[in-house]
Formats: C-alpha cells, structure tokens, sequence
C-alpha cells in the first residue's frame, strides 16, 4: 500500500465493475427502480436474469495495478473495455462515453448511492468477460448499466492474484473450516459481504473490498479496542468516499490479525470517520487480498483465502513501511500540487520545492490520465522521484527521494 489518491483512476478506459460486491441496496434508483422480481412491472434490474459459463470454468487473464484487479469486458458485445474488478461496489460505473461507445439507452431514472446522487441509468442487454458474448461469462437480463452482480448466486467467483486471473466456476466451496474456508455474512442492510477477522482476542467483521488498495480501513467504531500503539500519521493523499474526501491517516495494527488460519503481521490501518448516516466502516483492502487467491461463494456465504503455490500457508504474511513523497499534495488538473511538508525527510526548501508548485510528470511518465494505482506503484518501489515541475510558467526537474511515512 502506498498513496490513497482523490480521484477516479483516469486511463483513457478504465471502470468499475462490481463482480462479487454485496450492495444490493447500496446503488439503486428512485422507489420505482426496485430490483425485478418483486412483481413491480417497472421495477429495474439490477441483478443478472442468468449467468452463462462457456464452460465448467471460466477463467480470464487480469493486471492488478496498485493491488486492483483489472480485466477486460464487453458491453452489449462491444468492446472490449477494461474494467477495475470491485467488490466493494456495487454497480457497474461506467462514463457517458463508454455507456455511448456501448450502446447502452439512457434513461431519465436518477440513481443515488447511499444517499448521494452518482448519475443515471442507461440500459443494457449483456455484460461478458474474457470474449464477446457466448464466449466466457455473460450476464444476460439486465435493465440498467449499473448492475449488481452480488446476486450471481450460481457461480462462485474468484480473483486469484498472484496467478493474475479471475474465474468463475460451477459448483460449490466447502463448508466453513475456520482455515481456509470461512463464513460470510452480510452487514450494514445488506449492502456489504464480511468475512472475520481476529484480533487481540477480538473479532472484527471485514467487508473484501478488492477496489480499495489499504491493508485495513477502519472507522472508529471497529477500531475500538484494538491495538493501534503508534502514533496515527497524516501521509499524502485523501480518503475518497461518495460523501466527499478526508485527509488519509495511517497506523500499524500493533499485535498480529488472523483471517481463518492465515496470520498478518501488523498490517496497516487507514483510520476512517464513520459515514454521515452513522454506517461505520471496516474494509479488509487488497493490501491484504494481493497475497491470496480468494473464492468466493454467495450460494454457500463462505469465502475461501489460499496463498500463492510454493508459500507456506502458516508462514505470516508480511506487510512493508508505507513510503512516499515528504510532502503533502493535492490532485489538480492533471498534475500533483503541493501543499505542506511533512514532518519527516528533506524541507521543500532543501528539495528547490515551494506550496503551490505543480508536479507534471513522474520519472519521465505524465501525471495526467495515471491511474491511481500506478501512482501507487511508484511509491511502493522506493526509488525516488524524478519530477518535472511548474511554476509560475517555469519548468524544473527536482530529484524527490520518497521517506517511510509508517514504519
């Protein structure tokens, strides 16, 4: 985990789609815009008819860029398109161009989440993975792009990461063991799936959230009681919710957290304010996902966590300083602009840096269009920075050297 950015990631085709996101009342339309089936006949749908497999098995290539999965998806068979694979969504959230490029029918149906307003409907016919339709996964019977794929029941999805795929398959997990295997429930209404996880002899229900790049995030109502010792640091970035964005503070749990029989050693917590309707938060991040191969089976309400072939399955899972620039900024227009320093490494001045200076492009690449997750990326290697920099219609290259923010 590096740098929570706070904005969208901004490739020129990269969306969200909500394979396995359990949020079926998070997104949804005005009252008329109830999920099909509950005999309104204008009722929108926001959940799959019918899922069609080409076969047992399923299985389509990803990237994972700064921890999140990305596949390739086809849209009404046009495409493809890359989506971010997010099951901490609950919607398939596309733009106005793609949703044109698609040939999706937009539709004057507002649609809100949580409360808050985040576009409108446009109807859709398909969505498919790993080819065209017939010739992967496709979701058939759908009203509207955004789509709640929490109700495909009849496939149990997984998002293998260090084999850079994701599946879907026929058939069933195992019941719960406690070691691989675990329970999930589902919280908050319903609009969250959470599996548990231990910690100083405490249990702590965690929504898989494969879209958020922290290790944990945690609201003050979950983080009470746990071992948090240090110091919670502000680092760069903000914490982006639909309710709007908060600076992002980080600690490191202080005792090892068990998911099942795997141990994380002192992962690191994003501590969060609950929502504005008082909805606490507790998201285990692909921080932690990265290391795991993770199935997941609605039918059954269990998911199951493997590590990596060759990784011994009792061995801790190890998560490393979060590193990154030693000041704080802002996303603007295409480019990083400079707050405040921090209160660790080099002074701005040291650097030839000054507030208000725009950062352009990072070792050669431009910061506009860079997804979040490569930012991400950059900062977890380590290395520093080769930044060009604006200022006042000047042009400087300024070598930034990145600093532990949470040891």
């Amino acid at each position: 985990m590096a740098i929570n950015l706070p904005d969208w990631p901004s490739g020129p085709a990269l969306y969200v789609l909500a394979l396995v996101a359990a949020l079926a009342g998070g997104c949804r339309a005005p009252a008329a815009g109830r999920p099909a089936g509950d005999g309104d006949p204008s009722a929108v749908r926001f959940a799959p008819a019918e899922t069609v497999l080409a076969a047992d098995a399923v299985r389509v290539p990803c990237d994972v860029v700064g921890g999140n999965p990305i596949v390739s998806a086809y849209v009404n068979g046009r495409g493809p398109f890359r989506f971010t694979v997010d099951t901490g969504a609950s919607s398939l959230i596309v733009s106005a161009r793609l949703a044109e490029q698609a040939g999706a029918r937009p539709t004057d149906r507002p649609v809100s989440t949580n409360g808050v307003r985040t576009g409108n409907l446009y109807g859709v016919d398909s969505v498919s993975l790993g080819g065209p339709a017939g010739r992967g996964a496709e979701f058939r019977g759908l009203d509207a792009v955004v789509v709640d794929l929490s109700h495909v029941r009849d496939a149990v999805v997984t998002i293998d990461y260090p084999g850079r795929a994701v599946e879907l398959s026929r058939g069933r997990l195992p019941p719960a063991d406690g070691r691989d295997v675990v329970p999930m429930r589902p919280a908050n209404d319903g609009l969250q799936l959470t599996v548990p996880l231990d910690v100083a002899g405490r249990r702590v229900w965690v929504a898989v959230d494969s879209g958020n790049d922290a290790d944990l995030v945690l609201s003050p109502g979950p983080a009470k009681g746990l071992p948090l010792p240090v110091d919670p640091r502000p680092v760069p970035g903000m914490l982006a919710t639909l309710h709007g964005l908060s600076p992002l503070v980080v600690d490191r749990l202080g005792e090892e957290a068990r998911l099942g029989r795997h141990r994380l050693a002192r992962p690191l917590v994003t501590l969060a304010d609950a929502d504005p309707d008082g909805r606490e938060k507790a998201l285990l991040g692909s921080g932690v996902l990265r290391h795991f191969v993770v199935a997941v089976d609605q039918r059954g309400m269990v998911a199951r966590f493997t590590r990596a072939a060759g990784e011994s399955a009792d061995g801790p899972v190890e998560f490393p300083p979060m590193k990154g620039p030693p000041f704080g900024f802002d996303r603007e227009d295409g480019a990083l602009v400079i707050t405040r320093p921090l209160d660790r490494g080099p002074s701005l001045e040291a650097l030839g840096l000054k507030a208000g200076d725009r950062i352009t492009a990072i070792n050669g690449r431009p910061v506009a269009g860079m997804p979040g997750g490569d930012l991400n990326d950059l900062a977890a290697a380590g290395a520093p920075w080769v930044c060009d920099v604006s200022r006042g219609g000047r042009r400087l290259t300024v070598t930034v050297p990145l600093v532990v923010l949470v040891p």
